[in-house]
């Protein structure tokens, strides 16, 4: 796979001693025939080089396979019951790449805003500003390509 948007993340394989490891091009193509919907560009290479692993994220890393098994089907469901749950509505049809806390928060972005889409974050207890909490998506200031996603929420 040529790389257009994450070649810092392919010639920084190993952070803190995790290893980067990625699916294959076919392992990709079979998840997004099962789904119906093609990954924007960003996100292939992504899984291309840490879709079972990758580094960056670290202990909020959802691989899309354990064990050779298909992980990524439970862990899509378990984030949409989540906001559903907390009565939270995503604009339209996500993908959840990262989670802590049992799908209490992850990052994940739309379908269909182009091939590199903004990461949201979604959180179910978030601080609003006279610290009541509450469950709900924050917006994104960056993209996918362009830097890692900011500290999680603690309780």
């Amino acid at each position: 796979m040529e790389l257009l948007y994450l070649k810092k993340m392919e010639k920084t394989p190993t952070i803190e001693d995790i290893d980067n490891e990625g699916i294959s091009e076919e392992q990709i193509t079979e998840i997004e025939q099962s789904i119906g919907k093609i990954f924007p560009s960003v996100f292939r290479e992504f899984l291309f080089l840490g879709g079972n692993e990758a580094n960056m994220i670290g202990d909020m890393d959802q691989g899309c396979f354990v064990d050779g098994e298909p992980y990524w089907k439970g862990f899509q469901e378990e984030c949409k019951e989540e906001m559903k749950n907390e009565d939270v509505k995503p604009k339209k049809d996500f993908w959840s790449f990262a989670s802590l806390d049992g799908g209490e928060q992850f990052y994940f972005f739309y379908f269909f805003d182009g091939e590199d889409p903004k990461v949201h974050f979604y959180c179910s207890y978030l601080d609003d500003k006279d610290a009541n909490l509450y469950s709900g998506i924050e917006d994104p200031e960056y993209q996918c390509s362009k830097s890692a996603p900011p500290k999680l929420q603690s309780r």
